[in-house]
């Protein structure tokens, strides 16, 4: 299982998807989705102005998840 969280450093709001995907493809497809959809809530004015990137890690789950 894999989950998606945050990059290195975090801007606005640190956030970390509780979803588990069976795949690293589907958890990483859908943190581009997520992303995308990220920055046309922020809208250009804002992402221009403060020069926003948006990063996500993948990560393998290791253990019981509840």
């Amino acid at each position: 299982m894999y989950s998606i969280s945050n990059g290195a450093s975090t801007l606005i709001a640190q956030k970390q998807s509780p979803i588990e995907y069976l795949t690293y493809y589907d958890c990483l497809s859908d943190a581009y989705i997520r992303g995308y959809n990220s920055v046309m809530e922020l809208g250009p004015t804002q992402v221009n102005e403060k020069k926003l990137l948006i990063t996500f890690n993948c990560e393998e789950n290791h253990g019981i998840s509840s």
